[in-house]
């Protein structure tokens, strides 16, 4: 789902066919990925040239509340950035 960015640009919400649990580098915890908000890591950069074989960076946060069409807005305060990677098509 494509989320506006108060910012510019957008932000991806990305939910895992399965939850995936780990364990969370910055405080050794465990924790589980189910929703992830995904976005271009460069001002004015896009996660639309991707689908043209573009390697994009973004980074990635773990959304820690629920998310769904009767909740449109998610709480910055229960978004967690945990990871930079790269997204090509």
């Amino acid at each position: 789902m494509r989320m506006g960015n108060p910012e510019g640009g957008y932000y991806f919400l990305v939910r895992l066919d399965g939850p995936v649990r780990s364990i969370r580098a910055k405080t050794g915890e465990m924790w589980t990925l189910v929703n992830l908000l995904v976005w271009p890591s460069f001002q004015g950069d896009n996660l639309e040239r991707a689908l043209g074989g573009n390697e994009v960076p973004v980074g990635l946060s773990n959304v820690l509340q629920e998310v769904g069409p009767d909740l449109p807005l998610i709480d910055s305060s229960k978004v967690v950035y945990f990871a930079r990677g790269i997204v090509k098509a």
